[in-house]
């Protein structure tokens, strides 16, 4: 399994697996989160580069918990359009 060296971020030796283990739990983040998420980045740029930026996110690989939580952010998007 592959490590990572957090250190850039923290300013401390922190590593971990890069891949979690069974025993923890992966979660999307709430919808509450995908809100704030979405409401930030619209704020920051136009509807088209709002679109581009999801569509661009959707092909991203990732765990269950990262696609679910760019799933969610789409649906925020398709909401927008129609709501």
């Amino acid at each position: 399994m592959t490590e990572i060296d957090w250190t850039p971020i923290f300013g401390h030796v922190v590593t971990g697996p890069a891949t979690p283990t069974r025993k923890e739990i992966i979660m999307a983040a709430s919808h509450d989160t995908v809100e704030q998420i979405y409401l930030i980045i619209k704020r920051h740029v136009s509807d088209d580069q709002l679109e581009a930026i999801i569509d661009e996110l959707l092909q991203v690989p990732g765990n269950k918990s990262f696609r679910e939580t760019i799933r969610r952010l789409a649906g925020r998007r398709l909401f927008d359009d129609h709501g």
